[in-house]
């Protein structure tokens, strides 16, 4: 199974409120897709102490397979237990492409210091069966936001 998971920037500096974006592009395997609810997929690990992910975009594309998902595919982002809006795909009879541009449900990483140093994976709401030959893509655009001189 190919590396999923890709190089992350050394950071060097504060980044503050000023962070750089990245954007990096993923593919599941129908294999992966099927188990994405008792097995997250592990997009990008941790970032390091008092540093969170910020997801701004997801762009979700499913490719047909030669047979469908016993369900519709849901999927979010997640950065520990910090989760993006699930989106609904359907069940691989024919390609899709979904953009979420929400990003996470909480915008106070103070308060919540539960997506803090946490890696950015993806889930879904079930596991599925079917699938054959469908590929999920994932591109994610993102913030690292370095909280070392914020939090109290």
């Amino acid at each position: 199974m190919p590396a999923l998971i890709p190089v992350v920037p050394q950071l060097t500096n504060n980044l503050g409120l000023n962070p750089p974006i990245y954007t990096e592009t993923f593919q599941l395997t129908a294999a992966q897709i099927r188990s994405l609810n008792s097995v997250p997929v592990s997009l990008i690990p941790a970032p390091g102490t008092n540093i969170a992910f910020v997801p701004i975009r997801a762009i979700y594309i499913l490719t047909a397979g030669s047979v469908v998902f016993s369900g519709a595919v849901t999927v979010h982002l997640a950065v520990g237990s910090v989760a993006t809006a699930a989106i609904a795909m359907g069940t691989g009879s024919a390609a899709e492409v979904k953009v979420d541009n929400a990003g996470v449900t909480t915008t106070d990483y103070v308060a919540s210091t539960t997506g803090i140093d946490a890696a950015l994976t993806i889930a879904s709401a079930a596991d599925r069966t079917g699938g054959t030959g469908s590929v999920l893509t994932v591109i994610v655009t993102y913030a690292l936001l370095d909280l070392t001189n914020i939090l109290p």
